[in-house]
């Protein structure tokens, strides 16, 4: 068991050691490119958030970015931390003897947690390609094809926890990272804000045109208000399946007549 738990920090030493290592490297690529990468400090000022600002420029976003890769990686080591000691614990006032075990959620926490961390590294390196030029076409569709099935466990999971309200969004992130990995579909094409309705014009996914223009109306409400739980039981229990054969397998050449004819219809 000891001999188990010290090959376990010392792998996740060389992780935390070569994901600061792979920082460094890149913000001394940005600096020789002429582009201030900025100093980041550890701990962050949990102040920052009140300056948070929405920002399409590759800078600003990508100093955001590592900001919340340090936080995910935070996250990250207290999940670690939680699997490796024992939380769970349970006297025998009888015979004073005492039983402790590790509780069932601590490593599906820090999977969870670790998953997260990729995504948001995934994404710092996806901007930082942009800031430094360097041809990001190879790496579109694999990264918004497992943006996808990451949005897609992530609807199955929170449908399987009840989390409704979840589950609608991230059906339809899971739609959007499907078309986002076509590459004729522009990143700032509008019709990627309502995912559901460019696929209900999919012939093949005629049967499911209502539901999936339905995801977007009531993914879309939840701004204002809570999901339908008539509406979005029923619809999400229909549609994880649908949108997982979308996911694996999109209707490739069917979408791309439809973006190529420039239709919108029913919008």
């Amino acid at each position: 068991m000891e001999h188990a738990e010290g090959e376990l920090n010392t792998e996740m030493s060389s992780f935390v050691t070569a994901m600061t290592g792979a920082l460094q490297e890149t913000d001394a690529k940005l600096l020789a490119a002429g582009i201030d990468p900025k100093i980041y400090t550890w701990p962050y000022d949990p102040e920052v958030f009140k300056s948070l600002e929405a920002s399409s420029r590759p800078e600003a976003r990508r100093s955001q970015l590592v900001v919340a890769q340090m936080i995910a990686l935070r996250e990250v080591l207290v999940a670690f931390k939680a699997i490796q000691e024992q939380s769970g614990e349970e006297v025998n006032l009888i015979n004073g003897s005492r039983t402790e075990w590790f509780e069932a959620g601590a490593f599906s926490l820090f999977r969870d947690q670790a998953t997260l961390l990729l995504r948001i590294t995934r994404e710092v390196d996806r901007v930082t390609d942009t800031l430094l030029a360097e041809p990001a076409n190879a790496k579109k569709l694999d990264l918004s094809i497992e943006a996808a099935v990451e949005s897609l466990k992530a609807a199955r999971s929170a449908h399987a926890h009840g989390d409704l309200d979840a589950a609608l969004l991230h059906c339809r992130a899971a739609l959007r990272g499907a078309l986002e990995s076509m590459p004729f579909i522009e990143r700032g094409d509008q019709r990627l804000q309502a995912p559901g309705a460019l696929l209900a014009q999919v012939s093949s996914l005629s049967d499911y045109s209502s539901a999936l223009r339905l995801l977007d109306t009531e993914a879309n409400a939840l701004a204002s208000r809570r999901a339908d739980l008539g509406v979005a039981m029923p619809l999400i229990d229909g549609l994880l399946p649908v949108i997982a054969s979308i996911v694996h397998e999109p209707p490739i050449v069917e979408l791309q007549a439809i973006v190529a004819a420039g239709t919108d219809r029913g919008d």
